[in-house]
């Protein structure tokens, strides 16, 4: 493999989708069953947002939402950044560190998603990119020390 291949040699292809009216308690019995800590949320075949684990923390149980009453579409994170399956690792570490996200959706060409790439995707195949994490936790305890680490939105990359 080549030193720092396309983003589409190292992403999950298995994508865990729900839409944005599934229940928090059906999304979490979903995370739970396909052993994933985000789901991606879609309309339309189209992906609209991105749901983590850290969102059922600190938007679901922090807040005292009902998870069976409460919707994603209540919690998800959108509109979500996506990176193209020809980005480079290290390009994509890069973008996940100036977006402080530690997951990106993959889409191809005509922008369908055609996969997940997480910070521990790369670290697995590129552990010289571990600086680049390490910039990205810093930026990230900055932020939650500084009171701007909750609730950030976000916006799709083009």
């Amino acid at each position: 493999m080549e030193d720092d291949p396309p983003v589409k040699h190292i992403m999950k292809a298995n994508l865990v989708t729900v839409t944005p009216n599934t229940s928090l308690t059906k999304a979490a019995s979903i995370m739970e069953k396909n052993h994933v800590g985000a789901l991606i949320v879609m309309s339309r075949k189209k992906p609209i947002g991105i749901v983590t684990e850290r969102d059922f923390l600190y938007r679901a149980m922090a807040n005292n939402l009902d998870p069976k009453k409460t919707r994603i579409k209540e919690i998800m994170t959108t509109p979500i950044h996506v990176i193209n399956k020809e980005v480079s690792l290290t390009d994509a570490a890069k973008q996940m560190t100036k977006l402080r996200v530690r997951r990106l959706p993959v889409v191809n060409g005509d922008n369908s998603l055609v996969g997940i790439l997480s910070q521990k995707d790369i670290l697995k195949i590129a552990p010289h990119l571990l600086i680049v994490a390490q910039e990205h936790i810093r930026t990230y305890l900055e932020a939650i020390l500084s009171g701007n680490g909750n609730g950030v939105k976000t916006k799709v990359i083009k």
